[in-house]
């Protein structure tokens, strides 16, 4: 390959991005890289004609952060992706991102994300959520409007985990005690059942007044067909009181619901929802946004604004 001299006013040693895509490279050994653009880290050689990592020996004294190789000949070379990821870790040990794809590095904790659906189930889960925490949310007294979400066999389960401050969570977990389950001692961890619709609305019944924060409500979309949907919901809570002097604990909690359809709507088939402590940032964060009326709301007032993403995370291809 021929590399013909640009006349450029650029200060290559100052480069720190450089894009030759599509450019029908073979090898980068005439690029001289690492002595012209030392600070170079991020790099796009994407669609080229690179047929083995040698091609890329040039430019191993580069402290690379991101690399983009998809569409060229040495990618088909390799069907495991995280055999690909350790030959490109060889050259490049401070290598962040491939191919447009974060890399998580040792020790580190992966990124938090945002809500998942898959394409033809966002309408079914956010109209679920809309009607599901507003009533909730209602006074404990009102809470039978919730008959019309679930199916009458419904299997509904809560656990509470053993934290400090636990005895406020298995307030918010049990309810009464011994209700078709079994709720553990006074301040400890906890779990119980509710099998059945009737056995269930006199659970939610015995519960004290929550108020669901929407603006850190999670949606995560596990299995979505023609019958079922079954979905992850996270998020925190308080319980509230009308007393100005009574402090009200927030509260953490996962619910994962099957929602089952039979030919005409989707009630909740089974239901497993834990009560957990806050992390101290999560603590902070929750309803710090704005503060709710203790009135009971319209639905479309508190229904949660939720920003699908309808594929799943980008992951390293082998291929184009």
């Amino acid at each position: 390959m021929d590399i013909v001299e640009l006349q450029s006013a650029v200060e290559w040693r100052f480069l720190t991005d450089l894009v030759l895509s599509n450019n029908r490279i073979t090898t980068v050994e005439g690029f001289d890289l690492g002595r012209a653009a030392p600070r170079l880290r991020r790099l796009d050689l994407s669609r080229n004609r690179l047929e083995s990592f040698g091609a890329l020996l040039d430019c191993r004294p580069l402290p690379l952060a991101a690399l983009k190789l998809e569409g060229n000949p040495l990618c088909t070379d390799f069907t495991d992706p995280q055999r690909y990821l350790r030959a490109i870790r060889m050259l490049f040990p401070l290598i962040k991102e491939v191919d447009g794809v974060v890399l998580p590095m040792p020790g580190e904790l992966p990124p938090i994300r945002g809500s998942y659906c898959p394409s033809g189930a966002e309408l079914l889960v956010e109209r679920f959520l809309e009607m599901f925490f507003p009533m909730l949310d209602r006074p404990p007294s009102e809470r039978a409007a919730l008959a019309n979400l679930y199916a009458e066999d419904v299997d509904f389960s809560v656990t509470c985990r053993e934290q400090p401050g636990a005895a406020a969570v298995r307030r918010a977990g049990g309810g009464r005690r011994g209700r078709r389950g079994r709720g553990g001692g006074a301040g400890g961890a906890g779990a119980w059942r509710a099998a059945g619709r009737e056995p269930l609305l006199a659970l939610l019944a015995s519960w004290p007044a929550l108020l669901h924060d929407r603006g850190l409500l999670t949606a995560d979309v596990l299995h979505h067909s023609e019958s079922s949907t079954v979905v992850r919901i996270g998020g925190v809570a308080k319980i509230t009181s009308q007393k100005l002097a009574v402090d009200e604990p927030t509260l953490a909690f996962g619910r994962t619901v099957l929602l089952r359809s039979d030919g005409l709507e989707y009630r909740v088939r089974h239901e497993l929802l834990c009560w957990d402590e806050p992390s101290e940032q999560f603590a902070r964060r929750a309803f710090s946004a704005t503060e709710v009326s203790r009135s009971v709301p319209r639905v479309s007032d508190l229904s949660p604004k939720l920003f699908f993403k309808a594929v799943p995370e980008k992951s390293p291809r082998n291929n184009d």
